[in-house]
């Protein structure tokens, strides 16, 4: 019999055109996605996929397979949230997923509040970035999924979850005290003057930048790469360079920063996810408290967004 998992690999597969990104999604190593694939075709005696300098081909067997497994691999994972919901029912617990910079500003608040309206409640929290965790949450490996979407990134598929806007989080310009001209606004080309702090290629904050720049035919000068904003921030309060920063990360900065709108706007989207079987109140109860927070969120920067 066929490994359900190896099918799911492949399925993905079909759908990313990357290992490195199938592997991103499925929370695996390459190598890891690589060796599954190489079982797979050992036990159908067929080459399934081909490896391209872009990524990798399904061949026309690769193809078939897919789209024959697909409507077979939803039943399966139906039949498995069924079981696990009835299973949940009453246990008491709620497995939280977030992105780091969601978990601080709104995973940390929510769960004390929650623990108020449910002493009982046990909770866990993993760190999940997006676009990652979708599986999970549809096992029933998490019951709530905090994520996001920057300008320019895709959004994911989401089949068989529920979807509920949170946050408008606009993206702000962290400049250096005295680098910029007065005034709390900065526009684009005035960054580009600047040396820049920002994430890598590929990464979501990255992305929503080189789009912003790319608009008024401009080339960000990123001297240091990092994906953490703590770090971002660390390095423009020491004078390094400026960075581009979602609002809700920078409630509290260093005196030696200025925290300007970046013209033009750009926003983050910051939503929460559940299963559309979910009913349970402590759920209900921890979106009633994300919302909550969000709008006293949003009211300290009404006059941007």
């Amino acid at each position: 019999m066929l490994d359900v998992g190896r099918l799911q690999i492949l399925v993905h597969l079909s759908v990313e055109g990357t290992i490195a990104r199938t592997a991103d999604v499925l929370g695996f190593t390459p190598s890891a996605v690589s060796q599954q694939l190489s079982k797979l075709e050992r036990e159908l005696d067929v080459t399934l996929a081909i490896r391209t300098r872009t990524g990798v081909r399904l061949t026309e067997e690769g193809n078939v397979l897919v789209e024959q497994v697909k409507p077979v691999l939803a039943q399966f994972a139906a039949v498995e949230r069924k079981v696990r919901d009835i299973a949940r029912q009453g246990a008491g617990q709620i497995r939280l997923g977030s992105f780091s910079s969601g978990a601080l500003a709104l995973v940390a608040p929510a769960i004390g509040q929650v623990r108020e309206r449910h002493p009982g409640l046990r909770m866990s929290l993993v760190d999940v970035e997006p676009p990652g965790g979708l599986d999970a949450l549809r096992d029933g490996r998490l019951d709530l999924l905090i994520s996001h979407t920057y300008p320019g990134t895709r959004t994911p598929e989401l089949d068989g979850l529920v979807r509920i806007d949170l946050l408008r989080d606009p993206l702000v310009a962290v400049v250096p005290a005295g680098w910029a001209s007065r005034g709390d606004r900065l526009s684009i080309t005035e960054l580009a003057e600047m040396p820049l702090v920002c994430g890598g290629p590929g990464d979501a904050n990255r992305t929503a930048l080189d789009r912003a720049f790319f608009r008024y035919d401009l080339t960000p000068r990123v001297e240091f790469e990092t994906r953490s904003y703590a770090v971002s921030l660390a390095l423009a309060a020491a004078e390094a360079g400026a960075t581009v920063m979602p609002r809700s990360t920078v409630r509290d900065p260093p005196h030696t920063v200025e925290v300007m709108t970046l013209e033009p706007i750009e926003v983050r989207s910051i939503f929460c996810l559940h299963r559309a079987t979910s009913r349970e109140d402590s759920i209900r109860t921890f979106i009633e408290r994300f919302t909550e927070i969000c709008d006293e969120l949003h009211a300290e920067w009404r006059d941007v967004v």
